[in-house]
C-alpha cells in the first residue's frame, strides 16, 4: 500500500514512497496539477461530452403535456341530501348507514377510476395506443400509457388534476379528453346501479315501515276505545275535578243536613234525602278513586256524551301504557317519514345522470414542450465528460510516474493483440 504522495520540490513529480512506487495525488492542489498537466485532454473531452448530449436532446422526440383539472361530484347515497322531520337541517341517521355503504373519499374515488382497468382499455381501444407505443402485449400498454399519464390531489382543494404526455399534442389532450369522459361514465354507471340498489331496498322498508306504522296506529286505537282514553292530560284532570266537584257537593249536603238536624222535629223528609243524596255521592266517591263499573257514571261527559273520567286509581297504570302505544306510534311515523323521503331521493338519483365530475380547466393543446429538456442534457454531458476525463488523467498520471504499472499495462494490451491476431 502506499501512503499520501509526497511530490520532490521544485517539480510536479510525485516523490515514491517507501515500496518503491509513485501515484498521483488526491488533495485539490493534486487535483490542480493534474488538471494543468492535462488540460488538453480534460478539456477535450469534457467538451466532447457536453456536445454529444446536446446532439442526443436534440435528436430525441419532443413530448408535450396536456392537462385537465376538475372537481369530483358530491358524495350520493343513503342520507345524502336529507332533511330531518321539523324543516331542520342536521345529522340524519341514514348518513351513517351511507358511511357503511358508499365507502371512500370522493376524490380519491374518481382518481381511481380514472386509474382503473376499464378506463384504461377503453382509452388503448379509442386511440389504438398499443400500435402507437408499439407494445406487444395489453398489460404492457397499460404500464406504457400510466408512464406517460399521472393523476394527482391537491389535499387541501381536492382538485384532480390528470396530466397526458405524447409526441403529438393534440393527441395528449384528445387522450386526456377520453380519460376524463370514461371515468365519468363509469362513475354514472356505478351511481346508477348503487341508486337502483338503494331503491329497490328502501321500497322494501317503506312497504315495512307502512305495515308497521298501521299496527302502531291500531293498537292505540283499540286501546283508547277499550279505556275511553282520548287524552292522558285531559282525562286526568277530568278525574280530579271530578272528585274534587263530588267531595264539595257531598260537604255542602253536610252543611246543610247539620243546619237541618239543628230544627229536631222539622224537615225530616229533606233530611232523609240529603242523606240519600250523600250516601250516593260517598259510593260514587269511592268508585273513581278505586274504580269500578259506577265510576263511569261520573257526571263529567264529553262533547259527544262519551265519558272522559277514569278511576284514579287506574290513571297511572293506563296512562304509562298509553304512553308507550303513542311512542311507538310517533317513532313508526318518523322511521316512516325518513324511509319515504329517502326512497324518493333514491328514485330521482337513479333517473338521473348528475354523476360527473365538474372540469375547472379543460384540456386543450399544449404549445411547449415538456421534454427533452436541453439545459438538463447539457449539463449531465458536461460533468459526465469532466468526471470521465479526470479519471482517464488520473490513470495517464499513473502510468507515466509508475514503470510498474506501465510494464502490466503494455503486458495487458500486448496480450489483447496477441490473442486477436491468434486463428480462431
Amino acid at each position: 500500500m502506499s501512503s499520501e504522495p509526497r511530490y520532490r520540490a521544485g517539480t510536479m513529480e510525485p516523490q515514491p514512497g517507501p515500496d518503491g512506487t509513485v501515484t498521483p495525488g488526491g488533495s485539490l492542489v493534486d487535483l490542480a496539477l493534474l488538471t494543468a498537466r492535462r488540460k488538453g485532454l480534460i478539456v477535450t473531452g469534457t467538451l466532447i461530452g457536453t456536445v454529444a448530449m446536446l446532439a442526443v436532446s436534440l435528436v430525441l422526440p419532443k413530448w408535450y403535456q396536456a392537462e385537465i383539472r376538475m372537481v369530483a361530484p358530491k358524495k350520493s347515497g343513503l342520507g345524502g341530501g336529507l332533511m330531518l322531520p321539523g324543516g331542520g337541517g342536521g345529522f340524519s341517521p341514514l348518513d351513517l348507514l351511507s358511511a357503511v355503504s358508499g365507502g371512500g373519499t370522493e376524490p380519491n374515488l374518481l382518481a381511481s377510476l380514472i386509474q382503473s382497468r376499464t378506463v384504461t382499455d377503453a382509452v388503448i381501444a379509442k386511440f389504438d395506443l398499443q400500435k402507437r407505443y408499439e407494445q406487444q402485449t395489453i398489460e404492457e400498454t397499460r404500464m406504457a400509457l400510466w408512464g406517460h399519464a399521472s393523476v394527482d390531489i391537491e389535499r387541501k382543494s381536492g382538485v384532480i388534476s390528470l396530466k397526458v404526455e405524447d409526441k403529438s399534442p393534440a393527441v395528449a389532450r384528445d387522450i386526456a379528453t377520453a380519460l376524463a369522459d370514461e371515468a365519468n361514465r363509469l362513475n354514472n354507471k356505478i351511481s346508477s346501479t348503487r341508486a337502483g340498489q338503494e331503491r329497490r331496498f328502501l321500497e322494501g322498508r317503506v312497504a315495512e315501515a307502512q305495515r308497521d306504522l298501521a299496527t302502531a296506529e291500531v293498537a292505540l286505537k283499540e286501546f283508547s276505545v277499550k279505556h275511553k282514553m282520548l287524552d292522558v292530560r285531559e282525562q286526568t284532570r277530568a278525574s280530579i275535578q271530578a272528585v274534587a266537584r263530588i267531595r264539595g257537593e257531598i260537604q255542602a249536603r253536610d252543611v246543610m243536613l247539620s243546619y237541618l238536624s239543628s230544627y229536631s222535629g222539622e224537615g225530616e223528609e229533606n233530611q232523609s234525602r240529603l242523606r240519600r243524596e250523600i250516601a250516593a255521592l260517598k259510593r260514587q266517591l269511592e268508585n273513581l278513586e278505586s274504580g269500578g263499573a259506577a265510576a263511569m257514571k261520573a257526571p263529567a261527559k264529553s262533547g259527544d256524551g262519551t265519558s272522559v273520567v277514569t278511576p284514579i286509581t287506574e290513571l297511572p297504570e293506563l296512562g304509562l301504557e298509553y304512553t308507550r302505544l303513542f311512542r311507538n306510534l310517533k317513532i313508526q311515523e318518523t322511521v316512516f317519514e325518513l324511509l319515504t323521503k329517502q326512497h324518493e331521493l333514491a328514485k330521482l338519483a337513479e333517473a338521473s345522470d348528475t354523476a360527473n365530475a365538474q372540469v375547472i380547466d379543460a384540456a386543450t393543446v399544449p404549445t411547449c414542450k415538456v421534454r427533452p429538456k436541453r439545459a438538463y442534457y447539457v449539463v449531465f454531458g458536461f460533468l459526465t465528460g469532466l468526471m470521465v476525463c479526470l479519471v482517464v488523467a488520473r490513470f495517464l498520471e499513473r502510468l507515466a510516474h509508475d514503470p510498474v504499472a506501465a510494464a502490466r499495462w503494455r503486458a495487458v494490451r500486448e496480450a489483447l493483440r496477441r490473442r486477436k491476431g491468434a486463428p480462431g
